[in-house]
Order: structure tokens, then C-alpha cells, then sequence
């Protein structure tokens, strides 16, 4: 399929066949799938946000591919307008040198005050920039204090809680405990209920507000699980909380994950940012039921990372499992955690057991913003005397292409949202984190299961979830 027949808003509908076989075994499937084209990343920078009357406004256009790879495309049309849209600038046909589009455009003594707009016209689509022209340079003050009483004096979340239970497995979490202005209150002795059984297990938060717990599974059966943390003992119901003061208690319901061999994979999971150039060690408990014979067999267990939309990692781990008993354990792997995988990595772990039975497990880890290329830049000294020589030393990566741009400190105060950042070049992305399926393509649950065992009908568990093809289907957040 060429380029040019995708369709960038919509996507373009296809469909994709696979047959094979080997052994007793024979596949022919058939998918639909949503193809659809991105365009280039381009982003306009100025050397100010805001100018004075009679200034000359410098600004470079830059087009980068997915991987942040500046290419040189050429802008058929680029303009500015003035506040009233009125056009006072532009060029046609206008070429990069080397990556990079440097214009200038002049002020007029006494120009309109506000917004202006740079457009630049692309041969898909269209990028804006906007600066503003003010009388003078210098940020308004506007002073004003506001008060808010509460009734509300500390408050209790669940954290890092999964919303299901695979049974026999640890179930782990966390509550974070804060005053309702904010501050964590470290030492606190929290209740935790659960609907399974009668009483309440004591936790303590550490010094950032949080308690970790683990639970056993092993008597936990086909039902919900309902949580309740309660700070001091105390709960109030809704009639009270609006008028007396009170302690916020959360709550937390867990589903059981289905697996109609209850054999589970899982990965323990946390909410810290990784940092790039380290490395996630990554541990997956493990419990499989689906081998009856006494002998042990060697199972796959297979994981993959993807980001932006692409599958970046796909590996494979063999464990030794089988038995009567079943098998109970846990496997360890390290992911590298670099540029190529921020700002969102998802990671799929799965196996598939001699039944034809499908496990798995999915999380979610969210990556500092960072760059293949590395910079950086200082000045020959930290200050000096007004007309002084001073030399400024810039250092990158090979086949780096930088741009300089020498401000006045003050001139970053004013609107620093509008300077260039990794959040600003990152936020160009088309695709930063995929998941869940296009319409278009969806399936419905009970039709994937009769195309497992046509012979069979599905049940619904109203209580349960897990099937694999939900699994992947994360919801898009």
C-alpha cells in the first residue's frame, strides 16, 4: 500500500490474512486492521515571546521524522498575520539549510499591541506559533489571596492497586495518607477491611504518607473483593461530611482474573518514572495448573515492550514447569530503558499452555522524556565584565544538529509555557502511548470465544475478567 493512499485522519481499513500449517496443526486468520498515515513533527521557535515595538522577531521552523530526526522539507508557504488576521509577512517556497529555517521579521515603530501568528504552510497540514507584541517588557502583577474552609482533615487513596485478584498470587497495594492541604503524615495507623473476612489488618505509613500491604489469595473465591481504609478507626457516612470535620476513607473493589485452568501470570508492578540509560528489573510470578502430567515440560514465556505504537522488544524466557501440584514460581528479565521507548512503555508478558490456553499479564510504565543525542553547553566563565570576551563551548553526540540561541536572562520570565522543552518537542508525537482497538476493528467477546471452541457456548461471568483479548485491550487514558 502506498504512502499516499492512507488516510491521515480517518485511517485506511484493510484486511490481513495468515495460513499455515505444520504438524497437526492449521491456521488460516483472518484481521482487520486500521492503517493510517502521521505526518511530519514541526515546531516554530522564536527567540522571545514577547517583543517591544520597532524589535526584529527572529524565529526557525524544524521538521523532525518519528525518531526526532530533523529532515529537510521544504514549506510550499509562510506567513504572519497581526492580531486583526491581517497578513504582514510571508515567503513562498521557503527551503531548510541543513535542517533548519531561520527568518526574521520587522516590527513597525508603532504596531498593533497582542497576539501575532506565524504560520507555516506544509505540504500536509499546517503548523501555528504565536508571540506577542506588548509596550512594554515587563510581566503584569495582579495580587489577590483566597481562603476555603474544609471539613475534610486528612485524606486516604489506594494506590498501585490492580482492579482483580489472581488467585493464589500475592495481592499487593498501597494507601497514601495526606492532610487535605497536601502534606503526607508519615506514622499513622490505618484499618484495612476487606468484605472476605471480619476485622481489619493495621498498616503505618512510612515517611511519604504510603503503606505497603500483601495479601494471600489462597481462600479467596468466584466473588468481588471490596476494600475500605479507614484512618483512627472512624467512618462517617455522606449525611455528616459536609458539615462536620472528618477523615476521608477510601475504598477499592477487586474482580477475580478468569483462567478456566486458574493458572496466572503476573508482573509486579510500580508507579515510579523510569529514568533513561538505566535498566527495569522486571520479576513475573507465575502459577500453572493447565499440566496434569508428573514430569516436568519446558514452557515459553514470551514478553515484548512496545511504544509510540511499535513493538520495540520481543523476547523469550523457558520455564520448567508441570506436576500434579501445578507449578509455582517466578522469572526475572532486565529492559534497558532509553530514549527509544519514552515517554510510555507498555510491557505484555504471555504464554501459551499445551491446551491452547492463553495467560498473561500487562502494565504500564511511564519514561522520562529523553533524547538519543546528548548535549551540552556552558560558558567559559559564570560572569564577567560588560564588552568582555567570553566563549561558550558546546559539546553533542555525532551527527547532532544544533541550534543556538543567546537571550537575555529576563527575556525566559515572560511566558516561559511558550519556550521550547522536551514536553514541547514531545507533544508533537502522533502516537505517544497506543492501546485499546479502533472501532472498526473491535470484536466482540463472545464471538472470539466461539472461534476458539465453536462447539462450545460462552458463559458470561459477570464477576470476572481476563479474558486474553481484554487483557490488550488496555483503555485509553
Amino acid at each position: 500500500i502506498e504512502n499516499k493512499e492512507l488516510d491521515s485522519d480517518y485511517g485506511t481499513l484493510i484486511a490481513v490474512t495468515v495460513r499455515g500449517s505444520g504438524g497437526n496443526i492449521s491456521i488460516n486468520e483472518t484481521k482487520r486492521v486500521v492503517l493510517k498515515r502521521y505526518d511530519s513533527l514541526t515546531f516554530v521557535q522564536t527567540d522571545k515571546a514577547v517583543y517591544k515595538p520597532g524589535q526584529t522577531v527572529k524565529f526557525r521552523i524544524v521538521t523532525l521524522n518519528e525518531n526526532f530526526v530533523p529532515i529537510q522539507e521544504k514549506y510550499p508557504f509562510v506567513t504572519v498575520w497581526d492580531p486583526e488576521s491581517n497578513r504582514i509577512g510571508q515567503w513562498r517556497d521557503v527551503e531548510p539549510r541543513q535542517g533548519i529555517v531561520d527568518l526574521t521579521f520587522d516590527l513597525m515603530p508603532e504596531p498593533m499591541k497582542g497576539t501575532y501568528r506565524i504560520e507555516v504552510l506544509k505540504n500536509k497540514g499546517k503548523r501555528d506559533h504565536d508571540f506577542s507584541v506588548q509596550e512594554r517588557n515587563g510581566i503584569p502583577i495582579q495580587a489577590f489571596a483566597m481562603s476555603e474552609i474544609v471539613t475534610e482533615i486528612t485524606k486516604i487513596t489506594f494506590e498501585e492497586m490492580e482492579g482483580y485478584f489472581r488467585k493464589d498470587l500475592q495481592y499487593t497495594g498501597q494507601i497514601r495518607m495526606q492532610y487535605s492541604t497536601g502534606g503526607p503524615i508519615s506514622n499513622a495507623t490505618i484499618y484495612l477491611f476487606n468484605s472476605l473476612k471480619p476485622g481489619a489488618e493495621k498498616v503505618s505509613t512510612d515517611e511519604n504518607g504510603i503503606a505497603s500491604f500483601s495479601l494471600d489469595t489462597s481462600s479467596w473465591g468466584s466473588r468481588p473483593v471490596a476494600f475500605t481504609a479507614i484512618y483512627q478507626g472512624q467512618y462517617q457516612g455522606n449525611e455528616y461530611r459536609n458539615t462536620l470535620p472528618h477523615h476521608q476513607s477510601a475504598h477499592h473493589l477487586v474482580k477475580p482474573f478468569y483462567s478456566r485452568s486458574n493458572s496466572y501470570l503476573a508482573i509486579r508492578k510500580h508507579g515510579h518514572d523510569l529514568a533513561c540509560d538505566s535498566e527495569l528489573d522486571v520479576n513475573v510470578d507465575y502459577i500453572i495448573k493447565a499440566l496434569s502430567a508428573q514430569e516436568k515440560h519446558n514452557l515459553d514465556v514470551f514478553y515484548l515492550v512496545m511504544s509510540r505504537g511499535l513493538i520495540m522488544t520481543f523476547e523469550k524466557k523457558t520455564i520448567s514447569v508441570g506436576g500434579s501440584e501445578g507449578t509455582k514460581g517466578h522469572l526475572h528479565f532486565s529492559l534497558p530503558i532509553n530514549a527509544d521507548i519514552s515517554p510510555v512503555a507498555r510491557l505484555l508478558v504471555f504464554a501459551v499452555l499445551p491446551d491452547g490456553e492463553t495467560i498473561g499479564d500487562s502494565a504500564k510504565f511511564q519514561v522520562s522524556k529523553c533524547f538519543r543525542n546528548k548535549v551540552s553547553l556552558h560558558f567559559s566563565v559564570a560572569e564577567d565584565l560588560p564588552k568582555s570576551h567570553v566563549n561558550l563551548d558546546v559539546h553533542a553526540a555525532p551527527d547532532s544538529l544544533c541550534g543556538l540561541r543567546v537571550v537575555d536572562r529576563s527575556v525566559l520570565l515572560l511566558k516561559p509555557e511558550k519556550e521550547l522543552s522536551r514536553d514541547s518537542v514531545y507533544s508533537l508525537l502522533p502516537v505517544r502511548d497506543l492501546s485499546g482497538y479502533n472501532y472498526r476493528v473491535n470484536e466482540n467477546a463472545l464471538e472470539f470465544c466461539r472461534r476458539q471452541d465453536p462447539w462450545s457456548e460462552p458463559v458470561p461471568m459477570d464477576n470476572a475478567i481476563g479474558e486474553f483479548n481484554t487483557l490488550i485491550q488496555v483503555p485509553v487514558t
